[in-house]
């Protein structure tokens, strides 16, 4: 009788035991997915804030057309990114509504934009009674490129938190797949049919998690529409290239390109057509780049390809055959029509700039002068 009351005891002891351990693994796969949601959200977030430098991108670009040309053709694309760029920050103020730091960074960037808005429509009228050349002295005066440069600036600040938060969150995500862990070990050697009942939802969880982050991670670092390397990414790997030739006193080159007239092929083609052509020179970029070369997209039609162990006198051959085989491309319209596209490349051999936005920023001044030079060409820059 005794016996059989201590197993009946210890059977209601292991079966409390059990369901408290059924409860823990619930709560921490609940816990395992509410995080996955979270970092999809960032993930959006750092989604909208890379759409929102692009149009900063854009508007920087035709500003410093501008400033060179003093045409006020350049002035229409200048509004429309800096519109585009509100237009995206509302966005990503909706999203990160529960964050008082992001927040913080909308209520400077918002005024800051605003009052380039007013400026510039303030400055057509100067150029429409006095002349554009008055308009652009009072640009340059004004440091036009300064404040694109601190309006950059904050939305980088911005899409390093949400990395943060990111990373935050996948250092959370493995803690909890170690508990999960445990406490699965110890149902099992509580009782099997438990076991089996815990492990058919913690790993069916397990996999949807899984896959979550393995999504996020992708996206990440990649660009989803070329399928090369988000600009995140390549920022980082850029930067470590750089300090790898720095250190064994390596030659490293860098070519941006973009394709010509990108905004036009949009006009005139239509948006579809645009990510096609997009996607076809990612693909062509990836096929073309040897084993060790790192290829991104920037933002737009921008690109970006890191050559290590490679000066400008090989780099340029290397990039020419790619332009060939791009001006080669046929791409048809909607309505059927054939039309090619070139493509321009400014390409730069490493000379002591200490971090990746310098070097970019050399990059991005060759890549002008092949613009300048009537595009569809490379401009090498030893």
């Amino acid at each position: 009788m005794l016996a059989s009351y201590e197993i009946k005891a210890a059977a209601s002891g292991l079966a409390v035991c059990l369901i408290g351990i059924s409860a823990a693994v619930y709560r921490a796969s609940s816990t395992l997915v509410e995080n996955a949601r979270w970092v999809a959200h960032t993930h959006e977030v750092l989604t909208q804030l890379e759409a929102t430098a692009t149009g900063v991108t854009a508007a920087e670009t035709e500003l410093r057309g501008f400033l060179l040309t003093g045409q006020e053709s350049y002035l229409d694309p200048y509004s429309a990114g800096l519109t585009e760029t509100l237009r995206k920050l509302k966005t990503v103020r909706r999203l990160t509504a529960d964050s008082p730091r992001q927040q913080a960074c909308i209520d400077k960037l918002e005024p800051l934009i605003l009052h380039r808005l007013d400026l510039l429509d303030a400055l057509v009228k100067i150029g429409h009674d006095q002349g554009f050349d008055a308009a652009r002295r009072i640009l340059t005066f004004d440091h036009g490129p300064e404040y694109m440069q601190e309006i950059r600036q904050v939305i980088q600040d911005m899409e390093h938190a949400e990395q943060e938060t990111l990373a935050t969150r996948f250092a959370q995500q493995e803690t909890g797949s170690r508990r999960l862990q445990n406490m699965v070990l110890l149902s099992c050697a509580a009782a099997l049919f438990l076991l089996f009942v815990s492990l058919a939802v913690v790993f069916h969880d397990l996999s949807a998690v899984e896959a979550d982050f393995r999504k996020a991670r992708y996206h990440v670092a990649h660009d989803t529409l070329t399928g090369l390397a988000s600009r995140h990414s390549l920022m980082a790997q850029l930067d470590f290239a750089i300090a790898a030739a720095s250190r064994g006193s390596q030659p490293l080159s860098l070519c941006i390109c973009d394709i010509d007239r990108f905004k036009s092929i949009n006009d005139t083609h239509g948006h579809t057509t645009g990510d096609e052509i997009l996607a076809a020179f990612g693909k062509l970029v990836r096929a073309g780049v040897r084993e060790g070369d790192i290829a991104g997209r920037l933002g737009g039609d921008e690109f970006c390809i890191v050559l290590p162990s490679t000066g400008v006198e090989r780099a340029g051959p290397l990039m020419e055959r790619l332009r060939e085989q791009w001006e080669r491309l046929e791409y048809h319209s909607p309505d059927g029509r054939a039309f090619s596209v070139t493509a321009s490349f400014g390409v730069v051999q490493h000379n002591g700039e200490r971090s990746a936005k310098a070097f970019l920023h050399t990059a991005d001044k060759a890549l002008y002068c092949a613009k300048g030079q009537g595009r569809n060409r490379i401009h090498l820059v030893a």
